[in-house]
Order: structure tokens, then sequence, then C-alpha cells
């Protein structure tokens, strides 16, 4: 099922897609995350994380998904093709993965191998995506309704992916007694 969440005037992506090899997948990226914990857990391309085979179908529904929603949201009348920029793992009990963004790249994603527990209320467990609006200025309630639309709240469940243009601030929190592990990435197109 393709959900094309339009926000701020900005669309996002959300699918469901559980693989064959997901126990597979999910070793991968608990395995990966901890041999590079020294370097922020990321992995760029050319490391043995993007060219192992266990993720070659993961990857090419990535990149197809990436094209429905470019494709749909940009009105093309020609094919461009996705590539991947980079892609990493996190995977984790205890995270804070602060406000940011991704550069030199036009879509971001994050895919759900496993959700964890949450051991505390409020967001814990959820990407949170940031309005990019400007924010900050009069306020009263004529416009209360830009703070309620300014946050978007994406608790991602097993399979779950959520894609999304990279300008687009986010950041995420965990804290549970199960991992929660994910595979990030940022795709541009040619």
């Amino acid at each position: 099922m393709l959900e094309i969440i339009k926000s701020w005037s900005t669309p996002m992506l959300r699918r469901n897609r559980i693989f064959q090899n997901h126990e597979e997948l999910v070793e991968l990226g608990r395995s990966h995350t901890a041999e590079d914990d020294k370097q922020n857990n990321r992995f760029i391309n050319g490391t043995p994380f993007m060219d192992n085979p266990i993720i070659d179908e993961l990857k090419e529904w990535l990149l197809q998904s990436a094209f429905d929603v470019a494709s749909q949201s940009n009105n093309w009348d020609r094919a461009y093709t996705p590539e991947l920029a980079d892609i990493w793992s996190w995977s984790s009990t205890d995270y804070d993965n602060l406000l940011h963004g991704h550069h030199n790249c036009s879509w971001s994603g994050i895919y759900c191998l496993e959700e964890g527990n949450s051991s505390v209320e409020g967001y814990n467990g959820s990407t949170i995506m940031f309005s990019p609006l400007p924010w900050g200025g009069y306020s009263d309630p004529g416009n209360l309704f830009l703070e309620k639309q300014f946050l978007h709240w994406h608790h991602l469940g097993k399979g779950d992916l959520l894609l999304f243009p990279s300008y687009v601030r986010h950041s995420a929190k965990y804290k549970g007694t199960d991992p929660r592990t994910i595979i990030a990435f940022n795709i541009t197109f040619k």
C-alpha cells in the first residue's frame, strides 16, 4: 500500500513490507551497528553493509518506493534513476538522535526492523518530523492550529518505511529493554 502524507506542502511516504529474510536483516542491522559504534553507527557507500546481498531485495524496494513518491510528487514525464547515496543501521536500547537534516541528497528514509518497547511515555520510539515552515513568530488563538501541525510523530512498527525529503529536520529518541533496530538511508536521482 502506498500512503503519501502531504503536510506543509511536503510529501512523505509510508509503506510496510516484511521481507522473507527479515531475521537476517535484523542480525545484520544489529551486528553492523555494534561494529561501527565508534563511527556514529554509520555505513557509507562502498562498505560491506552497502554491498551485502542480504539487503539487495530491501534496497530495490527502497529505491522503487523513492521513485514512486518522487515521480508522483513531481509529475515526471520521464524516468529518473534513484540511487542510494548511503545506508546505515542503528540498533540500541538507549539512544537520542538529536534534531538534524540530511545534506547532498533529495530523499531520506527509515526502515524499521525492530520497534523495541518503550519504557517511558511520550514520543519514545518515534521519529519526529519538524515542519520546514518557519515557526516562532506572532501567536494567538487565530493561528494556534499551526502549533499542532508543526510536528509529525511517526511510531514505526516492524516493516514500516518512512520516506521524506531530506531537508525535513527530524529527531528520534528511544529507551527500552529490547533493541530498536532501523536501517536509514539517503537517495539521490540521476
